[in-house]
């Protein structure tokens, strides 16, 4: 890695300072001395501060001729803070909001990104701009050049050029040009008209050379400042490799809302990119909506969810208007912040050791209205049953699929052939498989193949649609019956008739009780029973060649994260366990642990994190976690090398006692809060 990206990732206690402050607020900075917030952020064992440049309303809070300076700012407050931070050796990052810009969408009308019907957009009463506008080169570049040159920073944060508001097509007439000019035809209006598709890349195209110019700029000026651009190139809608133009990621997480624990999530996928990255958390239970404060006990776990996941730590605090902090966040950041640096030594410069594989298909996210529902139900499924796994994208399939020892396609219905013979000769060499729904039934570019593309792999030929949007799964094997019993699975979605050619049966595919006389709901408000078999089935599994194909005819990672059916969860274990061949480890539990395995040097570094099951009211699903209990008895087998020198609690620094048998190491923690990890070296 280049020595200029060191520090961002041997820093591992970050803050990010808001201050998107309205230009009619007074006496912005009044009260703001960067020695007292210095002196604040040192004794909270903060390491790196993300601080404002130019905010989204377009005003500076430096000594700027390029741009405008908040029109109620005395003081050069980033000068100030960047000597203060110099000399007490935290690092800086200048936040620079642009796109979103207020202050420029006012003085030019005509560069606003605009709606089909001409309108302009509105977002948080922002006003976004067009890339193809002016805005770059006569507002953007000249601010950026001046901010480089002038201050010794050492990383800028730009935000928000991300791939949301990329997906926000504009309609003004230099777009609808450009649109014509390069394609010869109107720029359509949606993404399912006929040219949807190619507009989305084409829009993704101009934002990225958008960005490049950007980064580049900076570059030119200063090669060792670090780039980030905020919420991009992280795995949500666009899962592919980002760009050589960006040195650190960015993903800003929302820890607890009723749905899923984003930082599980990014960071299984982020961890497998070979970029540094941090995730941004945020010291208020609502994001930064707020000014309240989330308990300590909220920002240790979400401190040990991004250590034990791959990231460095980060959190949103904001400043009050006047500049001043509120202590009461220091002091229960600096407690987070100690209970990060027991930890840190044992993260740095780790690396995800390779086992079970989910993969996010950018092509099948093009495709699909970008409905990620399916990914995150198989993190769920697997976070929830202890498993150790990454999220993966096409490139890095196509780069490392066969360090892994099994792969899950959760609904990934668009596959190219490339990714369809890398995944073929996976399982032919030994690799074990898990692929659900319409998997490899249409082509990278959504044209339908006629039967799955991995028909051989799979051992089933498709023959039609299911014609009914639920059924029942009934398990017929007791390889997969573990937890499940004998009451038939519910699985609403998509549904479809696979004809085994070579598979072997785990489950039958049952029909709803009077599908045909009563369509739709059985009784008011509830579901018909399971009825007669289909004479189809719902589970098979197939050897190929030296590896093991499972396939699962229906939705059923999307009828998962829709209905949190737990037998679903049981049938996804119980499959990684019959095709999982090499078996690398496994971890009992009495309550929900999540698991992760990093490399460190020559040492395994095993993360146990308590999982925190939330409860939630109605409404917007914040959930505030409080008491956390200390979790006993953890039980491991870990496939090792050779002979362990020594296997450590850390931080805790207990020493553990273990057996080696055939190849694993046999250990007990006794018991743990929040977080451990056990050191094997």
């Amino acid at each position: 890695m280049n020595c200029r990206m060191s520090w961002i990732e041997e820093r591992f206690r970050k803050l990010y300072l808001d201050y998107q402050t309205l230009p009619d607020v007074p006496d912005v900075g009044k009260n703001f001395d960067a020695e007292t917030v210095v002196n604040t952020l040192k004794n909270a064992h903060v390491q790196v501060i993300h601080f404002y440049a130019r905010d989204m309303y377009g005003h500076s809070y430096y000594n700027t001729k390029a741009g405008v300076k908040h029109p109620h700012l005395k003081k050069d407050m980033l000068g100030e803070m960047v000597e203060s931070c110099r000399r007490n050796d935290i690092k800086v990052i200048a936040y620079f909001g642009l796109l979103y810009d207020d202050r420029i969408a006012r003085a030019h009308p005509d560069w606003r990104a605009v709606n089909t019907r001409g309108k302009p957009y509105i977002a948080w009463t922002l006003t976004p701009l067009c890339v193809n506008s002016p805005y770059l080169t006569e507002c953007v570049l000249p601010e950026l050049t001046e901010l480089v040159e002038q201050y010794d920073i050492d990383g800028i944060f730009l935000d928000p050029i991300g791939h949301g508001i990329e997906r926000q097509w504009c309609y003004c007439p230099r777009c609808k040009a450009e649109f014509k000019k390069r394609f010869g035809e109107k720029i359509p209006r949606d993404r399912k008209s006929p040219l949807g598709l190619k507009c989305a890349r084409w829009r993704r195209e101009i934002f990225d050379d958008f960005r490049k110019k950007c980064c580049d700029a900076i570059h030119k000026i200063k090669p060792g400042l670090l780039v980030t651009i905020n919420n991009t190139f992280c795995g949500t809608r666009y899962p592919s490799n980002p760009p050589d133009y960006v040195d650190f990621l960015n993903k800003e997480v929302k820890m607890f809302t009723g749905k899923h624990v984003d930082i599980s999530y990014f960071g299984r996928y982020l961890a497998t990119l070979e970029k540094p990255f941090h995730l941004l958390g945020d010291r208020c239970v609502n994001l930064w909506l707020d000014w309240d404060l989330k308990p300590t006990a909220a920002l240790k776990y979400e401190s040990a969810a991004m250590l034990a996941n791959g990231a460095t730590c980060c959190f949103v605090d904001k400043l009050y208007p006047d500049g001043t902090l509120e202590g009461q966040f220091y002091r229960a950041i600096g407690e987070a912040f100690e209970f990060v640096k027991q930890r840190e030594q044992f993260c740095l410069k780790a690396k995800p050791v390779p086992y079970i594989a989910i993969l996010h298909s950018e092509a099948t996210m093009n495709n699909n209205d970008n409905d990620i529902s399916p990914i995150l139900a198989a993190h769920k499924a697997l976070v929830e049953s202890s498993i150790h796994f990454n999220i993966i994208n096409e490139d890095t399939l196509l780069r490392s699929l066969g360090d892994y020892k099994t792969l899950i396609l959760p609904e990934q219905k668009c596959l190219s052939d490339k990714v369809i013979k890398a995944v073929r000769d996976f399982v032919k060499e030994g690799g074990g498989l898990i692929a659900a729904g319409s998997t490899s039934l249409n082509t990278e570019t959504d044209k339908q193949r006629g039967d799955f593309g991995l028909a051989d792999v799979f051992g089933v030929k498709y023959q039609q649609d299911y014609p009914d949007t639920y059924a029942y799964f009934k398990v017929t094997d007791e390889s997969v019956a573990a937890d499940i019993g004998t009451l038939p699975m519910h699985i609403d979605g998509q549904l479809l008739y696979a004809k085994p050619t070579s598979a072997r049966t785990l489950a039958n595919l049952v029909r709803r009780a009077y599908w045909k006389e009563m369509p739709g709901r059985f009784n008011v408000g509830s579901f018909a029973p399971a009825g007669e078999d289909t004479g189809y089935p719902a589970v098979t599994v197939n050897q190929f060649g030296k590896g093991k194909a499972a396939y699962i005819s229906g939705s059923i990672f999307r009828s998962y994260w829709k209905n949190n059916r737990p037998q679903t969860k049981y049938l996804v274990r119980n499959l990684v366990d019959l095709v999982t061949a090499d078996k690398l480890l496994e971890v009992k539990a009495d309550a929900a642990v999540e698991v992760s395995l990093f490399r460190q040097d020559s040492a395994l570094v095993l993360h146990l994190l308590f999982y925190y099951i939330t409860k939630t009211l109605d409404g917007p699903r914040w959930v505030a976690v409080e008491d956390i209990p200390v979790i006993h008895d953890v039980s491991v087998k870990l496939k090792v090398a050779g002979r362990p020198q020594q296997v450590v609690q850390m931080p805790e620094k207990r020493e553990l006692k273990w057996k080696l048998e055939d190849g694993f190491l046999s250990f007990r923690v006794p018991q743990f809060h929040i977080h451990t990890c056990v050191v094997v070296s």
